[in-house]
């Protein structure tokens, strides 16, 4: 009984080693894939000043859409 006891606990340590690991590597894997891709979406800036009034309104809107989701 203690055989068997001993080897469940064993089994369950090495389990528990495994996932972690897995935990670990996957983290590591998905920074370096997904940083690409976070460097790409960047804010856009926009420069109000240098708009004509039809694309002042036609931002407004856009603005406006925005909040409202």
């Amino acid at each position: 009984m203690k055989r068997l006891l001993s080897r469940t606990v064993l089994w369950f340590c090495i389990l528990l080693f495994f996932a972690i690991w897995y935990q670990i590597i996957s983290k590591i894997a998905c920074n370096f894939v997904c940083q690409d891709e976070s460097e790409q979406v960047q804010e856009e800036v926009v420069d109000y000043e240098s708009m004509s009034p039809e694309e002042l309104k036609a931002a407004f809107l856009k603005l406006q859409k925005e909040k409202q989701q």
